[in-house]
């Protein structure tokens, strides 16, 4: 995959330690989200910690600002899973999304975790990220 676009740089910048076989990055906050997601996450650079996740699960954007990629993931698919996760970290960030072990919290309304597929695209919070992940992919 090669991203040749100001807008679409991706910057898995740096290797910063090595824990139980998890590598952390930092990901640089020029990824390509747009100006106004960046503006609302107050915290430049935000974790990516590479991990074994759950079978079919490619990454995970957590309540604590961090992201879990899969380790064993291709590099392509680890720059379009964080985009992806990077429009959650938005959401979580201006109110619109939250979560515990139950419950998914979309704008004040429950979804109860048992009654859904988690990261379905109809589901009102995946609706912005997957279409985010189209823009990326389109401008690569």
């Amino acid at each position: 995959m090669k991203v040749g676009s100001p807008h679409l740089r991706t910057s898995l910048v740096r290797r910063i330690k090595n824990i139980n076989n998890s590598v952390t990055y930092i990901l640089d906050m020029t990824q390509p989200i747009t100006q106004k997601a960046k503006s609302r996450i107050s915290n430049s650079n935000v974790p990516v910690i590479e991990k074994d996740l759950d079978s079919g699960v490619v990454a995970e954007a957590n309540n604590d600002g961090t992201i879990y990629v899969d380790k064993d993931v291709s590099k392509n698919k680890k720059e379009e899973a964080i985009q992806h996760e990077m429009v959650h970290m938005d959401q979580m960030q201006r109110g619109d999304l939250n979560y515990d072990d139950d419950n998914v919290y979309w704008k004040g309304k429950a979804y109860p975790r048992d009654e859904m597929e988690e990261g379905n695209k109809q589901l009102p919070w995946e609706q912005e990220a997957w279409k985010a992940n189209k823009k990326f992919k389109n401008k690569k």
